[in-house]
């Protein structure tokens, strides 16, 4: 499955209860979704439950319901701030794209998955 990175202006994906970086997370008729996100770079400390609007769902996107997620190095070093000067991101954002759930929603381009696959 291909992953893509558009989101909602500085919320994209989600980690834990939110959106992935497919346009993941909590899927359903709700407007917004719970997240972990940061309003400022610096460790784990900064992380906060944040709550996103539900982005809208791209010809080409795939919209998951998180089962899991999990944090990796790279989440690690934006949330520090050390890629900041490479990869700018609008605060507060919610990192993360290693995550495993049930397709629930795909966009008309997508072929590779269809809604129910996990």
């Amino acid at each position: 499955m291909t992953r893509e990175r558009s989101l909602p202006g500085s919320v994209p994906a989600a980690t834990a209860r939110g959106w992935g970086r497919c346009v993941t997370g909590n899927a359903g008729t709700d407007e917004t979704v719970q997240a972990i996100g940061f309003h400022r770079y610096d460790g784990a400390e900064v992380l906060e439950p944040l709550e996103v609007a539900v982005p809208p769902l791209a010809d080409d996107a795939v919209l998951i319901r998180i089962a899991a997620a999990v944090g990796d190095p790279s989440d690690t070093l934006l949330r520090s701030g050390r890629f900041r000067l490479v990869l700018r991101v609008k605060l507060p954002f919610v990192a993360g794209s290693d995550v495993a759930g049930v397709v629930a929603a795909v966009g008309p381009a997508v072929t590779s998955c269809r809604p129910g696959d996990s």
